[in-house]
């Protein structure tokens, strides 16, 4: 970027803008951010970077520096006093999606977006390149137990990035290699038509590549959907990848998948070419994560890595940071966590949590609602996804994590938990206010599971922070 030499991120803490902080750090640029809370993981590689980290926002020393340019992300309000502060002295303010697009546009970029999967794919297409030698950049969206970091910084011209569509902002990204995972009703907040969300993933596959490929799902009734009604998709070079329940044949499928109690063994089908490649394994939880391990196989191959190299650099693959995460045990207890917080992803790790204790076991959930406006929109499929649990499955559930939004009348958890129960018989369900869950939490452990059975950790705010409290072995 011309004439830029230093750059100040307002939420420098979040697990995109900390990736990014970092890419540009080992670009040689000159970084500084600031957070509310910076004692985190996130945080000590920004630092580990060579950035500058400050306590809160607004600061004393985040007002202290004078950079070329200021980045912010959705979380941050575009009136904030930090933003006043920086305009005032004529240091452009710009959102971070504007940094990354910039990355897009330097790099032969693979651009994965989808209501659902996008950093375990992420994860997984930026893992399988690095082990087979293709020396990738990565930007995901959670850390990566392979790399111990949410980012890679490579010599070569691949640069894996998440698409996030939650606020529109993967319409500005350039990509010779865009995936689409799946499309569900998801920020609808944003998406307050089904239209409206054809038209915003029209305009990434515009922002593509003229040359580039298209990776769809073709097990995915949204992804379907999409395509018979988008006038972008038909000029792409497409390729359809599935699991199960194909809406058409696919390009490259996932078969004969079995659980052996350790990882998953499965095949792969090339209808292209009529070739099966055999023996393929990994170690991951939950049979919904097969939608992502076989795009980014297919992703993988397209680009170039051999069967061989796919079947070695999947065995070292380790899940992505709270996606169904095993963190220890307590007194015998499985302490599992997991950001699934959309009813399809809970509904995804409910049954997999399920089949994780087996029969004679039971499972304690304490989850957590994200968003007042995700709460509000969705209430009637997250009451469903809740009151369908058997008597072995119980669940907590403490007040909603506003991400910045204000409260909706009406919308919160214990009227939440009021409607599952009319629809539960077994009475399992009820409420934990946030301000007393550390306490409840406890009591609830040593008194509704034993030995052997699972508590899960359910949700994307800071219920997971609450597993500290534990003594895990």
């Amino acid at each position: 970027m011309p004439g830029i030499k230093s750059i100040h991120f307002i939420g420098i803490g979040g697990i995109g803008m900390s990736a990014l902080a970092q890419l540009y750090a080992h670009k040689g640029y000159d970084i500084s951010g600031c957070d509310t809370t910076i004692d985190t993981q996130a945080c000590d590689l920004v630092r580990n970077a060579g950035g500058r980290v400050y306590q809160g926002n607004g600061g004393e020393q985040c007002y202290s520096e004078s950079p070329d340019i200021v980045v912010y992300s959705t979380a941050i309000a575009k009136d904030s006093p930090e933003i006043a502060f920086f305009t005032k002295k004529n240091i452009p303010c710009i959102h971070r999606s504007e940094l990354l697009a910039q990355l897009t546009r330097e790099h032969k970029t693979i651009a994965v977006s989808g209501s659902h999967g996008k950093t375990t794919t992420s994860a997984l297409i930026a893992h399988i390149l690095w082990k087979s030698n293709f020396d990738p950049s990565a930007m995901i969206g959670g850390l990566v137990p392979s790399f111990s970091s949410n980012v890679l910084h490579g010599k070569s011209d691949l640069f894996v990035s998440e698409a996030d569509e939650s606020d529109r902002s993967f319409e500005r990204l350039t990509s010779q290699y865009a995936v689409v995972t799946n499309i569900d009703r998801e920020h609808v907040d944003v998406y307050t038509t089904e239209e409206i969300a054809y038209q915003a993933f029209d305009n990434f596959v515009h922002a593509m590549a003229p040359d580039g490929t298209l990776f769809l799902n073709a097990a995915d009734s949204g992804v379907q959907k999409w395509v018979e009604n988008s006038d972008q998709t038909g000029h792409k070079k497409i390729v359809w990848f599935g699991y199960k329940s194909c809406c058409r044949v696919p390009d490259i499928e996932l078969v004969n998948a079995r659980w052996d109690g350790l990882q998953w063994r499965f095949d792969l089908i090339d209808h292209a070419t009529g070739k099966q490649y055999d023996k393929f394994s990994i170690r991951i939880f939950g049979e919904h994560m097969l939608n992502n391990v076989v795009v980014a196989c297919a992703v993988c191959l397209q680009i170039g890595v051999s069967v061989e190299q796919l079947r070695e650099s999947l065995k070292s693959f380790e899940t992505v940071d709270r996606r169904f995460t095993i963190r220890g045990s307590y007194h015998g207890v499985a302490i599992v966590d997991d950001y699934g917080h959309h009813p399809t992803e809970i509904a995804a790790a409910l049954e997999t949590v399920a089949k994780f204790a087996g029969i004679g076991h039971r499972v304690l959930v304490f989850f957590q609602p994200h968003r007042y406006t995700r709460t509000a929109y969705l209430w009637n499929d997250f009451v469903e996804v809740f009151a369908k649990l058997p008597p072995s499955i119980c669940v907590a559930i403490t007040d909603i994590y506003a991400a910045s939004e204000e409260p909706i009348e009406n919308i919160n958890a214990r009227n939440l938990v009021e409607e599952i129960k009319k629809k539960r018989n077994d009475g399992c369900c009820f409420y934990i206010p946030f301000a007393e869950f550390d306490e409840q939490m406890h009591t609830c452990i040593d008194t509704m599971v034993a030995e052997k059975d699972v508590v899960l950790f359910l949700g994307a705010g800071k219920i997971d922070e609450y597993i500290k409290a534990l003594e895990l072995f």
